[in-house]
């Protein structure tokens, strides 16, 4: 089975400070998907291993693999006894803020729901998708236009906008950056812009 990941983009983002008991910060965002993708192609195993393959060496192959989670998830989850080999043809750069991990995650587990025939529906995937990473309940709708809130994990699908056609120009300078590491240097910074509008006006528009 050989699956789309698309690429997203936070039109706006606004961070609040941290009072969540998980240490996650609060934030409302406004996610668009955009054309650029990967290409995850999942192929059965005999036996019940998981291995993920990437020619990306910025991409971990082992555990720590959004892929592999979201594989190892539905095993436990579902008490599947199947395997899977995860290939991962990277488009999307890693560490760019593009939300590319998460999407590899969310194509990962609805491929394996056809693939192993798991049968679970949107809501159940959607919950699942949560425990692997904030981003990837939005990849999981197959929307372009969404409205994330809490941490970014719940999803409302803008069905008003999906005629609304954007075009971007991708700037991605040879730097990785964290995400953990962004939100630590915001709890370190209180003098930050405020910004004059709000998401209103973006899905107004």
């Amino acid at each position: 089975m050989i699956l789309k990941s698309y690429a997203k983009l936070n039109l706006f983002l606004q961070v609040f400070k941290r009072q969540r008991k998980d240490s996650y910060h609060n934030l409302i965002t406004l996610f668009e998907r955009i054309d650029l993708f990967d290409s995850i192609t999942l192929k059965k195993r005999a036996d019940s291993k998981i291995r993920v393959i990437c020619s990306d060496r910025n991409v971990p192959s082992g555990k720590s693999n959004l892929c592999f989670r979201a594989a190892s998830l539905l095993q436990d989850t579902c008490g599947v006894d199947k395997g899977v080999d995860i290939i991962i043809k990277k488009r999307i750069p890693v560490g760019a803020g593009l939300g590319g991990g998460s999407s590899n995650a969310a194509a990962t587990l609805l491929g394996l729901n056809k693939l192993w025939g798991l049968d679970l529906s949107l809501s159940r995937l959607v919950s699942l998708s949560g425990k692997i990473g904030s981003d990837v309940p939005f990849f999981i709708y197959n929307v372009p236009f969404a409205l994330g809130t809490s941490r970014g994990d719940k999803i409302y699908p803008l069905g008003n906008m999906k005629k609304v056609r954007l075009w971007h120009l991708l700037v991605v300078p040879n730097i990785h950056v964290s995400t953990p590491l962004i939100y630590r240097k915001f709890d370190q910074f209180s003098g930050l812009t405020r910004p004059v509008y709000n998401v209103k006006i973006l899905t107004s528009a």
